[in-house]
């Protein structure tokens, strides 16, 4: 594989990125270090808690990404062998390793504090870590990924060009517990990480470093990630009883197993029917070893629980969560259209805006309108001293223009685009029947100003933010989106329209309160009344499922 600058430069860049020096990048990539990137490193040396402590090998021929995380050179290579060249295996794994990190220390520590303790050492993990790989499938290996977590599976799984250079020097049983955490992907995961990096290959890089954390709750692992929720039983042992799932699940806002259940909406239902305790089991428990292959396990998986109160804590932020994802998913439509006061203001602000510059009665053009279109209000001035204009509109106070004799459109609530496209009809139909207007250059002086008036302004009822989003909250309807899904130049003319300080507001509470946002805001939006451990204790009186009385 052609080396090129960037991979030159990564020892030195790790070096300059520990220090948090990460502008010093090499800033020709095409994913150069932005400002954002650069904070996202610094961030890493900050969090971190080893430092500069137990740093990896770098791997000659290697790939060394950001943070210091590393592809062996048999990714590069089977990578190669898939069509994968240099620049595209960078900025791919860059974009999927930037993505995971800020999923982790950014938005899951800012969103659930209480798993603090496993984020950390997700970040000296991840910091540290050589991701191998294997020619074969995710199928034929049995899985995706793999975190190895033993130094004897390195032999066991591995050929010696997949294992060739890893460091495990005076090494005799646990790669993470000595932070050199190894992972093997699949050359189905090497691929879709490298070509669409997309949110399962950010969750399986959260997943498989979580291994090397105290995360890990089951010896049985395996076995329970391998059903999906409900499969065993409404409490029975299935993929969201398993820590390390539940976490990379809530971290990387991705469904729970084979569902379309969001961690905290499946846990809200599972504390629905089994009782507050299983949640928090789910987070203080530690792996039991059941045998002697679960005792070997233990011993190269760290595994410890959080404390009962940082649990209980979690739990209740989860129920509450799921409790809001569960009245969107039922009434969201509903409580987006009218049950959000933020929006309702809002809404009513537009349609004061849109009835001053589109009004009903009079028919015509208002002076707001030609004050935010000075090409229409220019040729509107230009043909005023014709007597063909003086025929067809009449001034209004303020210096808009009303068509004489029109009449308003039938409709009881008739929509803006409807007043103003009866204003241009009634217009044009009056030209061409006046008197005054039978004068070719009289007529065209007119004609020429409703042709402005019609080219430059009646676009922006075509914009990506007018009818799926304004005209629907004009209406007192949902909107389909909550954001422009096609951004363009219409949709600055709109802004422009109806004035951008209202036109931003709008879109900020539509991101924080539309029921598909990924943002919606819950705890704003107040959806759920029982807050806390109060919700919990409600739920279940004494915090689990009462058991049946058991007869002799």
């Amino acid at each position: 594989m052609k080396t090129t600058m960037r991979s030159r430069l990564r020892p030195l860049i790790a070096f300059l990125a520990l220090l948090g020096l990460a502008a010093a990048r090499d800033a020709r990539a095409s994913l150069a270090v932005t400002a954002e990137r650069s904070q996202l490193l610094e961030l890493a040396a900050q969090l971190d808690p080893l430092k500069l402590e137990k740093p990896r090998n770098v791997l000659a021929g290697g790939y060394l990404g950001p943070f210091g995380i590393q592809l062996h050179p048999s990714c590069i290579a089977y990578a190669k062998e898939q069509g994968i060249g240099a620049e595209q295996l960078e900025n791919g794994f860059d974009e999927v390793a930037y993505a995971a990190f800020k999923a982790m220390a950014v938005d899951c520590l800012g969103k659930y504090g209480e798993l603090k303790p496993y984020l950390l050492e997700w970040i000296a993990q991840f910091r540290r870590t050589v991701i191998t790989c294997t020619r074969a499938s995710g199928h034929d290996f049995g899985a995706s990924a793999m975190n190895i977590g033993m130094k004897a599976g390195l032999l066991a799984v591995l050929q010696p060009n997949e294992r060739a250079g890893i460091d495990t020097s005076g090494l005799v049983g646990s790669l993470p517990r000595n932070f050199k955490t190894v992972i093997v992907y699949s050359s189905t995961r090497l691929k879709s990480t490298l070509t669409e990096g997309d949110a399962f290959d950010v969750r399986t890089l959260l997943h498989e470093v979580l291994h090397s954390t105290n995360a890990n709750n089951r010896t049985d692992h395996d076995e329970v990630e391998r059903f999906a929720p409900g499969a065993n039983g409404s409490c029975g042992g299935d993929i969201g009883v398993d820590r390390v799932n539940q976490i990379a699940t809530m971290c990387s806002e991705t469904p729970v197993g084979r569902s379309s259940l969001t961690a905290s909406r499946y846990l809200f239902e599972r504390m629905g029917r089994c009782g507050s305790r299983d949640c928090r089991r789910l987070f203080t428990g530690e792996a039991e070893a059941l045998d002697v292959v679960d005792a070997v396990a233990n011993h190269y998986a760290p595994t410890h629980g959080l404390s009962n109160d940082a649990a209980d804590s979690l739990c209740a932020k989860l129920y509450d969560e799921g409790a809001c994802a569960t009245a969107l998913a039922r009434d969201g439509e509903k409580i987006t259209a009218g049950a959000i006061p933020e929006l309702n203001a809002a809404g009513d602000e537009l349609r004061a805006r849109l009835y001053q510059l589109f009004p009903q009665y009079p028919v015509g053009f208002s002076a707001d309108v030609l004050a935010r279109f000075p090409s229409v209000a220019d040729e509107f001035r230009a043909a005023e001293p014709s007597p063909c204009f003086q025929a067809v509109f009449q001034p209004v106070p303020g210096g808009g223009y009303a068509v004489r004799g029109a009449e308003p459109p039938e409709s009881a609530n008739p929509s803006p685009e409807t007043r103003y496209a009866t204003a241009l009809t009634q217009a044009s139909a009056r030209l061409t029947t006046l008197p005054q207007c039978s004068a070719p250059a009289e007529r065209a002086k007119v004609a020429k100003a409703l042709g402005t008036a019609h080219s430059e302004v009646m676009p922006v009822f075509l914009s990506s933010a007018y009818g799926p989003l304004l005209k629907q909250r004009y209406q007192h309807r949902c909107e389909s989106s909550y954001k422009i899904d096609a951004p363009g130049p219409l949709d600055s003319k709109l802004r422009q329209l109806v004035g951008p300080e209202l036109f931003d507001r709008y879109l900020g509470l539509l991101e924080r309160f539309h029921w598909r946002s990924p943002k919606f805001d819950c705890q704003a939006a107040r959806l759920a009344p029982l807050k806390g451990m109060t919700a919990i204790n409600a739920l279940v009186s004494g915090g689990g499922p009462k058991k049946p009385v058991c007869k002799k």
